[in-house]
């Protein structure tokens, strides 16, 4: 019984780092592309693409 309960928890528990790891994936895939959309007008819009690299910035240490 002690043996399935732990294999269950360990199955939780990859569960949650996979979603984690989906959810990093997604928001760094956003990023990057507005720091695209950023380089192609890169006059007037400095303070996002600062902005966006404070947000990976901060996932980053989040992991």
């Amino acid at each position: 019984m002690m043996m399935m309960m732990m294999m269950m928890m360990m199955m939780m528990m990859m569960m949650m780092m996979m979603m984690m790891m989906m959810m990093v994936m997604k928001q760094t895939l956003n990023i990057f592309i507005e720091v695209l959309n950023n380089d192609n007008n890169n006059n007037n819009n400095k303070p996002l693409s600062l902005h966006t690299y404070d947000l990976f910035v901060s996932w980053y240490i989040w992991i």
